[in-house]
């Protein structure tokens, strides 16, 4: 991983015809500063993130560990499995970027069946598994820069282009874009800056943005929406836009069949006591390029949730998980992989 290089791909071929599986793992962080108050259990127990900045405020350190002891229970017994195995450690999913690019390079070429998921979302009890997750949403995350021109604020403000101003209209202008009446739509102002000084008029300002919508048919439409508030606001007040794409998703749903199989499976586990048919997960995953081309190229594929309490919700910075989730999503999927490396077809 040294030179920039943030994700990791490991194989297993165990010599035997089989079926191929593929098992995918998020790893990137958040850029928001860990919590330091003593009630956060990291603080306490001496795990808060080393990065000033930086956390793991999404689960993701979670799916990294569940991704290791994966391997290593395939790598300990695989003296008993069939077939060939693909973990995939996929880096930029908060940015929606990591996913495709994997697909693209042809590492869910050939895979027949592709298991994945997320701990958290809801605040369900630990030993709990949603088998079949719905409504993930289709996204776009967007970056806009306003050029206008500086100026000094007294002697020639009539010279200046105040790009400030115009991306505050922007901010104001695109959260009154209407929602889209066939289905879920979202849109999100994450960040905004502009300006270097009380005395000057502001020549840049820059936002960076995200759609959502309950199918890429209500994600275009946002997307579309946005463009047209762009170019507006900017004619409205003299500056250039720039903007540029920096992340998508689409939105695909879990094959039917994976909820009797994960049902099946977790008889023979400890750890998981309750399974839940259709989960919302009401938010995005770049996962779904790659549980989309499994699908299209012959395979199957599943996307779950793994059930814990929450402290404090998804991209907070006191977001933690009881931890006794990565056992029961650990077996979960050993137990599935099981199952199905004894039968011929799923």
């Amino acid at each position: 991983m040294s030179g920039g290089f943030t994700g990791i791909v490991a194989r297993l071929d165990t010599g035997k015809p089989g079926k191929h599986f593929a098992l995918r793992f998020d790893i990137d962080a958040l850029p928001i500063e860990e919590s330091t108050n003593v009630a956060h259990l990291p603080v306490q127990k001496n795990f808060r993130s080393q990065n000033d900045g930086m956390m793991h405020a999404c689960g993701h350190d979670g799916h990294t560990a569940i991704g290791l002891g994966i391997a290593h229970l395939l790598h300990e017994h695989q003296r008993f499995l069939n077939g060939s195995f693909t973990l995939l450690f996929q880096p930029a999913e908060e940015g929606c970027r990591g996913a495709n690019a994997l697909v693209q390079k042809g590492w869910l070429e050939h895979v027949d069946y592709f298991l994945s998921g997320h701990i958290g979302i809801h605040d369900f009890p630990v030993g709990t598994i949603g088998s079949l997750v719905t409504d993930i949403l289709a996204t776009t995350k967007i970056d806009v820069d306003l050029i206008g021109k500086t100026a000094h604020a007294s002697i020639r403000p009539h010279e200046g282009k105040n790009a400030l101003l115009a991306g505050t209209a922007l901010v104001q202008a695109l959260h009154s874009i209407a929602p889209h009446g066939d289905g879920m739509t979202r849109l999100n102002v994450g960040k905004f800056s502009a300006g270097t000084g009380r005395n000057i008029v502001p020549g840049k300002a820059s936002l960076q943005l995200e759609t959502r919508g309950a199918s890429t048919k209500e994600n275009n439409y946002m997307k579309k929406e946005v463009f047209k508030k762009i170019d507006g606001v900017a004619k409205m007040y003299g500056v250039e836009a720039i903007y540029s794409i920096v992340g998508e998703g689409i939105s695909t749903t879990s094959d039917p069949c994976w909820h009797n199989v994960i049902i099946d499976a977790s008889q023979s586990s400890d750890f998981v006591t309750n399974v839940l048919k259709e989960v919302p997960f009401n938010a995005s995953e770049d996962v779904t390029f790659m549980m989309k081309h499994v699908q299209e190229t012959g395979g199957k594929s599943v996307f779950m949730i793994y059930g814990t309490p929450l402290v404090e919700g998804h991209h907070h910075c006191a977001f933690d998980f009881n931890e006794r989730t990565l056992s029961v999503a650990l077996s979960a999927l050993i137990e599935v992989i099981w199952q199905l490396n004894e039968k011929a077809n799923l």
